[in-house]
């Protein structure tokens, strides 16, 4: 058996298998090894297998990639935000450096072993979101005018009880809506109840009324 770099070679199936269709999982009773320690580290040709989850179909290392890509995205995004005026050279900046955050970002969230799972409808929260801050803004502008010595004692803690969610939904909607009702200069969140709710300081509420929108 051929060697590259101190491991087994993986095999010309196990190549060709990588392009197809990875989401059918190759039965272990097809290997041609007859009781193997991991069946799923071999492939159809009995040869040792180096990437056996892309070979049998599984999701779980395109999950990983698909993860990586999605947070080399948001650091990307996040450093493009902070410039005053975008250039080539500062996206080749972000790019690159956002590689290593991908991957830093990643082992942290299994360090802590938390698992998300977002819902597609959560997207239909940017535009309260963005509607909350210019008139959050707005009200407290006025307020600030009208009565500022009210504003420095506003002290207005509610709490938020969110959906009971299964699985990954629950950690993903504490998560997202914690970041949603941040984001707006009326309220803010400071805590987290023991029964799946937020404890939010608000200072001014109103339309679009942000935390109904995040129990949806």
């Amino acid at each position: 058996m051929t060697r590259w770099r101190g491991r087994p070679q993986p095999s010309a199936q196990c190549r060709k298998r990588r392009k197809q269709d990875r989401r059918q999982p190759v039965p272990c009773g097809q290997c041609r090894i007859q009781n193997p320690p991991d069946p799923t580290r071999h492939t159809r040709s009995g040869r040792f297998c180096y990437f056996p989850r892309l070979c049998s179909g599984t999701i779980e290392d395109v999950g990983a990639i698909g993860e990586l890509l999605s947070w080399w995205a948001v650091a990307v995004l996040v450093w493009i935000l902070t410039l005053s005026s975008v250039s080539w050279p500062e996206v080749i900046s972000a790019a690159a450096c956002a590689v290593p955050c991908a991957f830093a970002a990643r082992a942290g969230r299994r360090a802590v072993r938390a698992t998300w799972r977002p819902r597609a409808s959560w997207i239909h929260w940017l535009a309260p979101v963005a509607a909350a801050i210019i008139l959050d803004t707005l009200r407290l502008a006025a307020l600030t005018i009208r009565s500022p010595r009210r504003l420095r004692e506003h002290k207005d803690l509610s709490t938020l009880e969110l959906p009971a969610d299964v699985n990954a939904t629950a950690p993903s909607r504490e998560a997202l809506a914690t970041l949603a009702i941040s984001s707006t200069p009326g309220s803010l969140v400071v805590d987290r109840t023991k029964q799946s709710g937020l404890l939010i300081h608000v200072l001014v509420s109103g339309w679009p009324h942000l935390e109904r929108r995040v129990r949806r």
